[in-house]
């Protein structure tokens, strides 16, 4: 909540998020050793809601203002190194 030349403006932001990460790892080895490695993080984001609001109060023309949203994502992360095992 803010106040400002008499005016208080509340805001309020909602966000939810729920996803499901994996982690896969490959080792090829060069030497006894050293070897490359690739690692692969598949991320599915199921779901996601962002909902923000806005309200004036005491302004001559008093105003609110909302938004939200929704949305679905997929990510994959992926990366390749050299391993070295002692």
């Amino acid at each position: 909540m803010f106040e400002h030349r008499g005016f208080i403006e509340e805001h309020k932001e909602t966000v939810s998020n729920l996803g499901v990460i994996g982690y896969v790892e490959a080792k090829y080895l060069v030497a006894e050793n050293v070897g490359i490695a690739l690692t692969a993080k598949p991320q599915i984001n199921v779901f996601n809601f962002y909902s923000v609001s806005d309200k004036i109060v005491g302004d001559p023309e008093p105003g609110i203002e909302k938004a939200r949203g929704f949305a679905f994502g997929f990510a994959m992360p992926v990366s390749v190194g050299v391993a070295y095992s002692f």
